[in-house]
């Protein structure tokens, strides 16, 4: 209808308002220079807003070699008739944080690329997916001067640590789901009836611990059922178990008589399956560690009292959450908080 006025939506306002800022960002006095970051070897392209190379460099060496070379890229701009520069990168691992220090104590801006956003450019080039440095910078300073980038965020003292134990935990823990499945697999093929001893022998402390003291039927059967009830207390107590389940120690003592499974490599894949045990125990308890830390900083936060008050989040879940999304005082509405879990 002529004259009604269109409504606009909170959401829509949002959007706006993040554009206005991307703006104010990458304005049309700055020259952008985009920056491919690799281990050794950085690429360094100027454009202007229509993605217009200006000049680019190669840098051999780390990123730090690349914030040296700046001040060429401040020359080009000026050259070019831009009084300024904005750094613009793809968030690859640690490479970035270099910049963005660079940049808070140089005054100068830098925006992130998703990496997403530079594969699909790569297509859009020329409808191939091959890689080229002095191609990526084009693409990501391209990307920039259309205002689909972002500002990156670096937490910062406790954030900071929770954040880097968070990384921590989830290494430890995908190291010990390989160590885990890699047991199982190895004991169906050369110890199948050691997997018949408990209901769910791989969640069984008592089995776990047996398998670090030897996962080599022939070496249990030398053993007294209570000498070997002894050595695995030891390696119980380091799974975080009190008691042993007496009745799958016996179990287990038993079917090391008569494992069944593959004969031929019994020896040397019984040596593989007590590393990968042990190995398991010991990302286990790193993992446990990090876990502990990690709860510890909500407490120091002061968030671990709020986090007892949630049904079916634990602590552990919550610091898991926390270390990715960062504190969620810097999101401006829940939304947005939500859309990074």
């Amino acid at each position: 209808m002529a004259g009604r006025s269109q409504f606009v939506s909170v959401g829509v306002r949002r959007r706006n308002a993040r554009l206005t800022s991307l703006r104010e960002a990458v304005r049309v006095d700055a020259a952008i220079v985009g920056i491919d970051l690799a281990d050794d070897k950085q690429a360094l392209v100027v454009t202007d807003h229509d993605a217009r190379v200006l000049d680019r460099r190669m840098i051999r060496g780390n990123v730090w070699r690349a914030i040296a070379a700046l001040p060429w890229a401040e020359q080009v701009a000026r050259e070019a008739g831009f009084e300024r520069i904005v750094l613009a990168c793809e968030p690859t691992g640690s490479r970035w944080k270099p910049l963005l220090q660079h940049a808070r104590d140089s005054g100068l801006e830098l925006l992130c690329v998703n990496p997403m956003l530079v594969a699909r450019g790569r297509e859009g080039e020329d409808y191939t997916r091959e890689r080229e440095d002095y191609r990526d910078g084009a693409i990501i300073a391209r990307l920039t001067s259309e205002r689909r980038c972002f500002r990156p965020y670096q937490p910062e003292g406790a954030w900071a640590r929770l954040r880097h134990l968070g990384i921590q935990r989830d290494q430890q823990l995908e190291r010990a789901t390989a160590a885990r499945q890699g047991l199982r697999d190895l004991l169906t093929c050369y110890w199948p009836t050691a997997l018949a001893t408990a209901a769910h022998p791989m969640d069984s402390r008592t089995f776990r611990a047996i398998m670090c003291v030897s996962a080599d039927p022939d070496h249990l059967t030398s053993l007294e059922r209570d000498e070997l009830a002894q050595q695995a207390k030891e390696a119980l107590t380091a799974w975080g178990g009190r008691r042993l389940h007496h009745a799958i120690l016996q179990r287990l003592h038993a079917s090391a008589s008569a494992p069944g499974g593959v004969r031929a490599e019994r020896a040397a894949a019984s040596e593989r399956a007590t590393l990968t045990a042990r190995a398991w125990l010991d990302a286990s308890s790193r993992q446990h560690d990090a876990e502990t830390r990690m709860t510890s900083i909500l407490e120091e936060l002061d968030i671990a009292r709020i986090t007892r008050t949630l049904p079916g989040l634990s602590l552990v879940g919550a610091a898991t959450i926390l270390a990715e999304t960062g504190d969620p005082s810097r999101f401006t509405h829940a939304r947005a908080w939500v859309k990074i879990l």
